[in-house]
Formats: C-alpha cells, sequence, structure tokens
C-alpha cells in the first residue's frame, strides 16, 4: 500500500513539473504503463497498481527488457530519472546488468531508491552486509527508507 501511494505521488508531483510518466511493476514478470505528462491518467495509474503480481524478484531481467525494449520505443525518456520502490531488496546484479545501468548514468539519467518495507532495522543490517555486490546503495544515486510516515535519506 506504502509503494502504491507513493507512486501516485511521485506521478502527481512529475506531472506537476509537466514531465512524463511511465510506472514499471515486476517480480517474475514485467510490466510497464505510460502514463505521459497528463493529470487525467490518474486512474488508469490507480487501476495498473492494483493489480499486483506476487512472487519472486529478476532485476536482471527487469533492468534488460527496461532498457532494451521499452527504453527504445521511448526516446522521449532518453535521460529520464528512475525512482525505484522496493520492498525489500534487489538480487545481485549481473555485470552486464551494471554495465547497462553504467552506460544510462553517464547519458545523465538518475536513479533513486526507496526502500518501504516495515522492517526497517533488519534490512539496514542486510544492505550493510550486502555493501560492495551490486545493491541499491551500490547502483542509485540516492537511497531513501519509509520509516514511521516519513522518508529518511540512507545514502
Amino acid at each position: 500500500m506504502v509503494a502504491k501511494a507513493l507512486s501516485v505521488a511521485v506521478a502527481i508531483i512529475a506531472w506537476r513539473k509537466k514531465r512524463d510518466v511511465i510506472v514499471v511493476k515486476y517480480s517474475d514478470q514485467y510490466h510497464y504503463k505510460n502514463l505521459g505528462h497528463n493529470r487525467n491518467n490518474l486512474v488508469d495509474l490507480a487501476r495498473f497498481l492494483s493489480e499486483v503480481t506476487m512472487a519472486g524478484n529478476n532485476e536482471n531481467g527487469m533492468f534488460r527488457w527496461l532498457f532494451e525494449e521499452v527504453k527504445p520505443m521511448y526516446t522521449d525518456y532518453n535521460t529520464a530519472d528512475i525512482l525505484c520502490i522496493y520492498d525489500f531488496g534487489w538480487m545481485t546484479l549481473s555485470q552486464e546488468t551494471e554495465k547497462i545501468i553504467e552506460t544510462e548514468k553517464q547519458k545523465g539519467m538518475k536513479f533513486y531508491g526507496l526502500n518501504v518495507n516495515s522492517n526497517n532495522a533488519y534490512i539496514s543490517s542486510v544492505i550493510e552486509m550486502q555493501e560492495g555486490i551490486n545493491t541499491p546503495m551500490d547502483i542509485c544515486d540516492s537511497v531513501w527508507m519509509y520509516e514511521d510516515g516519513e522518508c529518511k535519506e540512507i545514502k
């Protein structure tokens, strides 16, 4: 619920700034919704986010899919910022995925992470243990944690 609410809030902020929005959701399958910059698409966003698939995560496949299949269809998003709202952490990213992300960063794309898991003390210890092995802390330019109704920057 928190991830959905924050996704809607971020879309509204982007629309106020006349920015286009694409929302991606994934588990072991990948789906996206191009909302453009039309605030009237809020109903479409709510409907899209309400259809949840619960399964494992495959960040390597999702990033390849996003950059090799989806992004080429939307050249206006070549230097878009990406906000990853996640509920735990990412699987270890392959060197291939890291290279794809680094290439996009060199073009001007920024990556932000937002953890919305309710067990943030546990998550913090896991993130610390995994530092250096391509976690959100390594990939994202900035990482935030949602805790007690507030977002706090942790990187």
